[in-house]
């Protein structure tokens, strides 16, 4: 092989190397976007996730915990999903442990706990407000950040942030939660977000992991408790559609909305 044949395909390794190297590199933000992306332009999802819930009154404190496995497909049919999760009360003294299955196809969605079987008409948006907690938080925007940064000192990417507490709200399914566990007191309730940190881990340009540490006081009128709610989000991203296993809703019953 001449010189010139040898200059050429340096160049050619070269340029390819660099083309590996630049999902990781630029602006936090468009680290973060580029990632959100991924996340919504992925055809199939597989999502292991797990949260904690803590909420303190005065000298008493109650926990609880949910993990488990989503999939998600997004085609041109719309989307599709199942859940199977296990919510345990107490965790930290041997708890009730209550299985979660949740399912979406064709605009329904279908909810299995403690021996209920409900089923009703939602888009996905609606969805998002029952389980969006455990996708991607890819509805933020740049302004919704108070703080963001990149860290590259390890194999992969992280990414970092502080978000804005009247901004958290387009966390997929923050607002739907918080809702319904203020709701468990007087419908007078005041929620009120105190501090919401994240990161994001990155393979690539690829979401990786997302996490968030969440804190707040929710308010009925001399009562005051405060909440604060860990999520970790691992994620598998797919070109094509994975396995949703869609139950029988004959075993359902029509929810009333």
């Amino acid at each position: 092989m001449t010189l010139k044949k040898n200059k050429k395909l340096l160049l050619v390794i070269t340029a390819v190397l660099i083309s590996l190297l630049m999902p990781a590199c630029g602006e936090p933000w468009d680290l973060y976007e580029t990632a959100a992306k991924k996340f919504d332009n992925a055809e199939g999802i597989i999502i292991r996730f797990s949260s904690g819930l803590t909420v303190s009154e005065g000298v008493t404190e109650a926990k609880s915990s949910f993990e488990g496995e989503m999939k998600i497909n997004h085609g041109q049919d719309g989307y599709s999903m199942s859940l199977t999760g296990e919510l345990v009360i107490s965790p930290d003294e041997g708890g009730r442990a209550v299985e979660v299955k949740a399912y979406y196809q064709n605009g329904r969605y279908y909810s299995q706990m403690a021996g209920s079987k409900y089923y009703t008409d939602l888009s996905w948006e609606e969805v998002l407000e029952q389980v969006g907690l455990c996708t991607f938080a890819s509805a933020l925007t740049r302004e919704d950040f108070q703080a963001i940064s990149t860290d590259d000192s390890g194999e992969d990417t992280t990414v970092e942030y502080v978000i804005s507490p009247e901004k958290a709200v387009k966390i997929y399914g923050l607002a739907g939660r918080w809702e319904r566990f203020s709701n468990q007191g007087s419908k007078e309730n005041v929620i009120s977000l105190r501090e919401v940190t994240g990161k994001v881990v990155l393979d690539g340009s690829e979401p990786e992991s997302q996490s968030f540490l969440i804190t707040g006081t929710v308010i009925d009128g001399d009562r005051v408790r405060n909440v604060t709610n860990t999520i970790f989000n691992e994620f598998e991203l797919y070109s094509d559609p994975v396995k949703v296993d869609i139950p029988d809703a004959s075993g359902f019953t029509e929810l009333e909305r």
